[in-house]
């Protein structure tokens, strides 16, 4: 006896709304399996960012800026294997760029008398150095995605903050008494401009 073609489309029908369904499930887990290292480096950057707080001690904000350079550093050292060979990311002018500015740091550090704020410096260079290389060139365009994202929303998050600040008398007040610790959440409006500047290219 032929099956009847009704009951077999159907069938198919049933079966391919059960596959589509699994598909459109989301699996936070399986998700943060899949973009361990995206998270990796966003956990470092919020280290490296929370380690500018001013109101922090000085041995709590050392721990976390080594805390965050660390955790870099670990992601590229345990990168099993990138999309272009060394010799080609070397070649980049991104590469170029990035090194160079890691080298001057490290210059600038030998020459500086202030060697406490220099070695700070240079820590955060060679820390987003090594961001941006893993990022570019051995991450998978959804991990990018991942780290674009969260790098957004970690900038918007913190300069909300500051804006909701700004609202407040008390902030004023010490804007104009030139508190510089008081110009922003994180000590200096500079890292809120660098933050905000990660909307450029949305906007563009």
């Amino acid at each position: 006896m032929s099956e009847d073609p009704w009951e077999r489309r159907e069938r198919e029908k049933s079966r391919r709304a059960t596959l589509q369904s699994k598909k459109t499930e989301w699996d936070l887990f399986g998700w943060i399996a899949e973009n361990s290292r995206a998270l990796s480096i966003l956990a470092g950057v919020a280290l490296l960012l929370a380690s500018e707080i001013p109101t922090f001690s000085g041995t709590l904000r050392g721990i976390l800026a080594v805390g965050g350079a660390g955790l870099l550093l670990a992601v590229g050292a345990l990168l099993r294997e990138w999309q272009r060979s060394f010799r080609e990311i070397l070649s980049t002018p991104l590469a170029i760029a990035t090194l160079a500015l890691a080298l001057w740091s490290g210059v600038s550090f030998v020459l500086s008398p202030y060697r406490p704020q220099a070695g700070a410096e240079v820590l955060r260079i060679v820390a987003g150095a090594t961001a941006l290389l893993i990022v570019a060139f051995g991450l998978s365009p959804t991990e990018r995605n991942t780290v674009a994202g969260g790098a957004l929303t970690l900038g918007c998050g913190i300069s909300l903050v500051d804006f909701f600040r700004m609202s407040h008398l008390e902030y004023s007040v010490s804007m104009r008494a030139g508190i510089a610790d008081d110009y922003s959440f994180l000590g200096t409006h500079e890292n809120v401009g660098s933050l905000l500047a990660l909307l450029v290219p949305i906007v563009v």
